[in-house]
């Protein structure tokens, strides 16, 4: 559900798997797979030399979100723990900092 990229070194960004393939909660799965190849050729290393390893990254991040997306168990655990996060998480967040 909430992405965090664990292997960069300054990647402290959280976000939604359906931020990443900028479609609302509400998407069904057609639209999900439309979104998924736009955003897949929008970032696909080949097709941006100029910065491959940016788009490395944002291409694998549109690949994990479809890949959870697309799944309809893993869609609604994400839905359930967005939820969450945004309940618990982020109210705690504001309050640390």
């Amino acid at each position: 559900m909430i992405m965090t990229d664990q292997n960069a070194e300054n990647d402290d960004e959280v976000q939604c798997h359906y931020e990443v393939l900028g479609v609302s909660l509400d998407a069904d799965n057609e639209t999900i797979k439309k979104a998924h190849r736009k955003m897949a050729l929008r970032f696909h290393p080949d097709k941006n030399l100029g910065n491959p390893d940016e788009a490395q990254d944002k291409f694998r991040r549109v690949q994990e979100a479809y890949e959870c997306l697309s799944d309809a168990f893993e869609r609604k655990w994400h839905v359930i723990f967005d939820i969450l996060f945004k309940i618990v998480y982020l109210p705690y967040k504001a309050y640390v900092i």
